[in-house]
Parts: structure tokens; sequence; C-alpha cells
């Protein structure tokens, strides 16, 4: 079993047994997805960032193959509050420790800017998936609630944005 300060450092730490429910939380609509056979299935979007509408998207994944059907629920974040509730709910009502990118996951790649506190985990998750999809130097743009550029550089490492 996973310990709430344990870091994942690769796929191989997940549990191989049963599928991981994905959350991203983000400023204006929470999306809730299962991880299994290698992609993601049953995708879901809420409207703004109610825990209750997380919650019975993750009571619909968990009751499709009994009690220990997740294996674990991650999380991305850039609404602390939202989050430390959605910890909480997943903590009381599917008895696991929620894994959240930036703790117990570390971020997937380094983020080399003179403050990487203020970088928002989705604008580092989206550029560590640009990267590995194209394994070179790009910049990404995400239209959400605010319009976000930011770079990589050849190595792989978030360098900046606006």
């Amino acid at each position: 079993m996973i310990a709430p300060n344990d870091k994942i450092t690769d796929k191989s730490d997940l549990p191989e047994t049963a599928p991981v429910a994905l959350v991203e939380i983000g400023n204006s609509s929470v999306t809730c997805g299962l991880w299994s056979d290698d992609r993601v299935q049953e995708l879901q979007t809420f409207a703004g960032n109610k825990v209750d509408d997380v919650g019975a998207a993750l009571k619909q994944f968990a009751a499709q193959g009994g009690s220990d059907f997740l294996s674990a629920v991650a999380i991305a974040s850039v609404v602390p509050a939202t989050l430390d509730c959605l910890c909480e709910w997943v903590e009381t009502n599917l008895n696991l420790q929620p894994l959240v990118v930036g703790r117990q996951i570390p971020l997937p790649i380094s983020v080399s800017v003179d403050a990487p506190e203020l970088v928002g985990v989705d604008r580092i998750c989206n550029a560590a998936a640009a990267f590995d999809k194209n394994k070179q130097a790009c910049v990404v743009v995400d239209c959400g609630s605010a319009i976000t550029v930011d770079v990589v550089d050849d190595e792989g490492a978030f360098i900046g944005g606006a």
C-alpha cells in the first residue's frame, strides 16, 4: 500500500491490480477519468469545483468492480481548498490515501524558474505532456480559464511562460 508521504517515481510504483481514478481540479471545472488498460476512460467534466460532484463520479468508478476496484486516486489541482476537501473525502469514503501531483507524485519535469512554487501544477503537467509527445523543445498554449503560454527546453525542463 502507498502511504500518504510516499513518492511515486514511475508507473511501476502504482498497484496494477485495479484502475486508478484521475482528477484534475482547475479554476473553473473539475475533470475525472479512470486510468485502466493504459488509457483514460469514462472522462467526465463538471463546471465549478464541487467535491460532491467529483465524489459521485469517484463512487461510480469504485462501484464498477466491487469494494477494491480502485487501486488509487491521483489528483492534480490548482485550487488548494478544493484539493484539501477532496483528499479528505477520498480518505473517508473510499478508504484510500489520495496521491497528489507535487506531493506523493513528484512533478513530471524539472521547473527551472526563479519561483517554481508560483507555477501551477496544471501548467507543469501540460508542459510535461507536450515534451513527452514531441521529445524536443516546445511551446505550450492552454486556453482554459486563462490563456497561458509555456516553454519547455530541449532537456525537458519547464523554463517559463506567461
